[in-house]
């Protein structure tokens, strides 16, 4: 084993950086994951490779390239690798951030025997090398800036410390030590129910999926003990398919909807865990009912997570539901993209975003944290009819005086989907609201039909067809748009006008409203 130093201008690294160079790695691994054929071709086949590929430092190109698989990927693999290894030798720059640099040792470790055993022995050299150099800085990023019991950033340093040290060392105590710090940092994210300590479903997956990789790269090592990471994973796993949706996508809750869907599948195949027909993950605050051909996905809420520092950034969503019938949604919301928002003026945290009740179009929760839940309650019921949900909050409180009841039920044929808005007067405070609006942002796919009669028709491009009817008479059907990472479809809403103004007097105003579904 070789000791190299190298003079590197960096204030983190006050002596020359010392890193081992092996020969040959010390374990073969196989990579969990599969990158985009689609993507994989284009790199393959275009004049110039290395224009066609987003986000290059990641290295995400190299699973993009494998899942193509021709004769000549490997080669261009190793190509735009040394290509990149000769370019960044600046470890100021943004190519050496912990996080893409945690990704970047992981996939390189896990796809080494695809496309660099295959290489020169002078490639392999160089490429051991870069990986060792880096794996280095890894370990100084852990120890110098991220040692923080609560930081999430953590896990990629982690996962690469773990993942780089089989490939090159197989130093079984180092591993065993990093295991365990990451086994303390998930457990510090994670809650009971497996959800992510800021509730935010894509973070839970992000870090599901990186202790997935490293699960996979432990598993055939001898001497480490991985008792407490299946553990945790097989917890998070629960969760992760509360947001499972049946067509394979991700429920659209806290930029869910930013997810890919093949990332979805492949991290379905990994877990072990069947859904009930209720699932209520009561710590992190959402439920899931499935009944037949129904799935519907709705956010009840955690008033401990949403009144803390840590939830700057989520969404003012509490009673949205997202709704299936088959394989086909019906109701969502908008989504996300990733121009990024200041968090409180981030339209797509609206409550109007969400398939919720507003009223006067103010958010039920104040996205810049400033005003706190001070009552938040939800009670379920399972019987042989259906299952019920209630969810009941005063983040209206302060500004009319008045708590939001939600009532959700869904029948157990599965052809039957029923909801009640009720408004609630409380001590006389605030101003006086003037109306409440419940929407349903529709699916893109879906045809709104107003009839006569006063129902809603709602017509899905593959034939299946619902009607929607509401206690409140005034029901307009408006445009909206639907977000999915940098796409975006035109498509329609629902919206109940509901008038709270006489609410002072009358105590209490209730709102009904169903979807019936032909079998």
């Amino acid at each position: 084993m070789i000791h190299l130093y190298l003079n590197i201008k960096n204030y983190l690294f006050k002596k020359k950086l010392a890193f081992e160079l092996v020969e040959n790695p010390a374990n073969e691994l196989s990579d969990v994951w599969s990158g985009d054929f689609k993507i994989g071709q284009k790199i393959t086949e275009a004049k110039s490779p290395i224009t066609e590929i987003e986000n290059i430092n990641s290295f995400n190109f190299i699973r993009d390239l494998k899942s193509f698989g021709t004769i000549k990927t490997r080669a261009l693999t190793r190509k735009i690798v040394a290509f990149w290894i000769d370019k960044n030798t600046n470890l100021l720059s943004n190519a050496f951030e912990y996080s893409i640099l945690g990704d970047r040792i992981s996939i390189l470790c896990m796809t080494y025997s695809w496309f660099a055993k295959s290489g020169t022995s002078e490639f392999q050299i160089k490429l051991l090398k870069s990986i060792s150099q880096q794996l280095k800085i890894q370990e100084i990023n852990y120890n110098k800036k991220y040692k923080n019991k609560n930081n999430a950033n953590s896990i990629p340093i982690l996962k690469s410390l773990i993942i780089g040290n089989i490939f090159l060392f197989n130093e079984i105590n180092q591993i065993n030590f990093y295991l365990k710090e990451l086994e303390n940092y998930a457990n510090n994210m994670i809650i009971e129910d497996g959800g992510h300590s800021r509730r935010c479903p894509i973070k839970q997956f992000t870090m599901l999926r990186d202790l997935i990789e490293v699960r996979a790269a432990t598993a055939t090592i001898n001497g480490v003990n991985t008792n407490d990471l299946h553990k945790i994973v097989n917890l998070m796993s629960s969760y992760f398919k509360l947001f499972c949706m049946p067509d394979n996508t991700f429920g659209y809750f806290n930029k869910g909807a930013l997810i890919n869907k093949e990332d979805v599948l492949q991290t379905k195949k990994r877990v072990r865990h069947s859904l009930k027909t209720f699932e209520l993950a009561s710590y992190s605050g959402y439920a899931r009912i499935s009944h037949k051909n129904l799935n519907l996905l709705t956010d009840v809420g955690n008033k401990n997570i949403l009144n803390s520092n840590l939830t700057l950034g989520n969404k003012a969503s509490l009673g949205a539901i997202e709704l299936f019938y088959k394989k086909n949604k019906i109701i969502t919301n908008l989504g996300d993209s990733k121009n990024s928002y200041k968090y409180n003026s981030n339209p797509l945290a609206s409550s109007a975003a969400h398939s919720t009740l507003s009223i006067d179009d103010r958010n039920n929760i104040d996205v810049s944290g400033n005003r706190k839940l001070g009552f938040l309650k939800v009670k379920t019921s399972q019987n042989n009819t259906g299952s019920l949900v209630v969810i009941e909050h005063d983040g209206y409180k302060n500004s009319f005086g008045v708590h939001h009841i939600r009532t959700i039920f869904i029948s157990k044929n599965g052809s039957d989907f029923r909801g009640e808005d009720q408004i609630k007067s409380f001590h006389n405070i605030g101003i006086i609201p003037n109306t409440a609006f419940i929407r349903f942002h529709i699916s893109p796919l879906i045809n709104i039909i107003k009839l006569q009669n006063g129902k809603i028709l709602l017509k899905h491009k593959d034939g299946l067809i619902s009607h929607f009817i509401s206690s409140c008479k005034i029901v307009d059907v408006q445009d909206t748009v639907i977000f999915k990472n940098e796409v975006s479809e035109n498509s329609k809403q629902i919206i109940i006008k509901f008038p709270v103004s006489e609410i002072r007097d009358l105590k209490i105003l209730k709102c009904n409203w169903s979807f019936k579904f032909i079998n």
